[in-house]
């Protein structure tokens, strides 16, 4: 249960490889399952807005580490 809700959040090198339409996806899951009739506990589109930057900022990161 904890894989499916939370799995793209274990493993750094799992979230840089998802898809935005993959990452998208787990935000929903995660949003929907918090969520208590009408209390959201996250928002999905602004997890999925930060981890978009974190993303990118980790992949430029770790390229200009193997450059040099």
């Amino acid at each position: 249960m904890y894989e499916k809700l939370f799995g793209f959040l274990f493993s750094l090198e799992k979230l840089i490889n998802l898809s935005n339409d993959a990452l998208k996806e787990s935000c929903l899951v995660l949003e929907n399952s918090l969520k208590h009739d009408m209390y959201y506990d996250i928002k999905c589109l602004d997890m999925l807005s930060e981890l978009k930057v974190f993303k990118k900022f980790y992949k430029q990161k770790l390229v200009l580490h193997l450059k040099y």
